[in-house]
């Protein structure tokens, strides 16, 4: 399995929250989710000593964390996550060769 794979469906899961009408539990999926991806991706990063990447995805995750959530109005989280898809589009890139 691609290292990109969850990286590019988190993006797409990002994507798709851009769609007016969706239920509540939707963006609870993509917030855990994101966050999940994003943390994990941040840990790899520190790893591989790509402290850029890391910041922004341990940033990402802390955006995105399900328990202790940021309120954001309806018109910045669509902000935030169309953000989100093309960072973690950039990142799905970057680690797509690892």
């Amino acid at each position: 399995m691609s290292l990109a794979l969850p990286y590019l469906m988190s993006a797409s899961l990002c994507l798709v929250a851009l769609l007016p009408g969706l239920p509540y539990g939707y963006f609870m999926l993509v917030r855990w989710v994101v966050c999940v991806v994003a943390g994990y991706g941040a840990v790899q990063f520190f790893k591989a000593k790509s402290e850029a990447w890391a910041w922004g995805c341990l940033g990402l995750a802390l955006l995105f964390n399900p328990i202790f959530k940021i309120h954001l109005g309806r018109e910045l989280w669509w902000w935030a996550d169309l953000g989100a898809a093309v960072f973690l589009g950039v990142v799905a890139k970057q680690s797509g060769g690892r």
